[in-house]
C-alpha cells in the first residue's frame, strides 16, 4: 500500500498553460506552459503527450520548440506551437543539397 502511494507521488506530472496566443498568419496557436515533474527534465515526447491531452489536439499537430529547466526546481518552461494542420517537419541542415528525383548522383573529378 505504501509502495503504491510512493510511486504515485514520484510520477507526479502537471501542465499549466501560461499563455495561449493565436497566430493567424502561420495558422497556429503559440503556447507557453509550465510543466511540473519530479526527477529529470522532461523530454519533448513527454511534454508533447501532456500537451495533446490537455489541449485535445493530435500529437502530429504539435511542435515543441523548447523545454527550459531551472536549476533546483521541479518546473520546466515549455514553448510549443499547435498547428491547424500537421506540424511542419524539420528542414535539412543549411548547405545540404537534396538531389532531384530520378537524377544520377553527381561525381567530382580532382586534378
Amino acid at each position: 500500500m505504501l509502495l503504491n502511494l510512493v510511486e504515485k507521488v514520484v510520477n507526479m506530472q502537471e501542465l499549466k498553460i501560461i499563455s495561449d496566443k493565436r497566430n493567424e498568419l502561420l495558422a497556429r496557436k503559440e503556447i507557453k506552459a509550465v510543466f511540473t515533474k519530479d526527477g529529470a527534465t522532461p523530454s519533448k515526447a513527454d511534454v508533447l503527450k501532456e500537451l495533446a491531452k490537455s489541449l485535445s489536439a493530435k500529437e502530429e499537430n504539435i511542435a515543441v520548440s523548447h523545454v527550459y529547466q531551472k536549476y533546483g526546481k521541479l518546473q520546466s518552461e515549455v514553448i510549443a506551437s499547435v498547428y491547424d494542420k500537421e506540424a511542419p517537419k524539420k528542414k535539412s541542415k543549411k548547405g545540404e543539397a537534396k538531389p532531384a528525383e530520378g537524377a544520377a548522383p553527381a561525381t567530382e573529378e580532382k586534378k
